[in-house]
């Protein structure tokens, strides 16, 4: 993805909604937090499940910002982009992270939080 700057404009619009969403929450989540809304959107996409597991109202919270930020900005990309994104997403924040907030910091620091359709904002953390 890194030397395709289409599908990493696509990654960035989902980055940046979880950051959004870490925001909301004075930059508290942790990345196995990120990880399990990741997961739950790989559901809905690749396994096409319509029921969301979730009843940890903070996750279902970080979800439904993905899915609109998907909605509003990349709606027309196909969904095996998607999912292949969303993969990407996963394997790399479970290879940063070391337990802690390590992936969200670098997300927090490169892509920002998405504050609207194809916008986002560098925040220092």
């Amino acid at each position: 993805m890194e030397s395709d700057f289409q599908l990493q404009s696509y990654a960035d619009t989902i980055e940046g909604a979880l950051c959004f969403w870490d925001h909301l929450h004075e930059m508290s989540l942790s990345d196995a937090s990120m990880l399990s809304v990741v997961e739950m959107l790989l559901d809905k996409h690749y396994y096409h499940d319509s029921i969301i597991p979730c009843t940890d109202n903070p996750l279902r919270e970080g979800y439904d910002i993905v899915v609109q930020a998907i909605s509003e900005d990349i709606a027309d990309v196909p969904e095996e982009t998607i999912v292949k994104i969303l993969g990407v997403i996963h394997f790399v924040a479970r290879r940063r992270t070391r337990g802690g907030r390590e992936h969200f910091e670098v997300l927090q620091r490169h892509v920002g939080l998405r504050v609207g359709p194809g916008m986002r904002l560098l925040v220092d953390v």
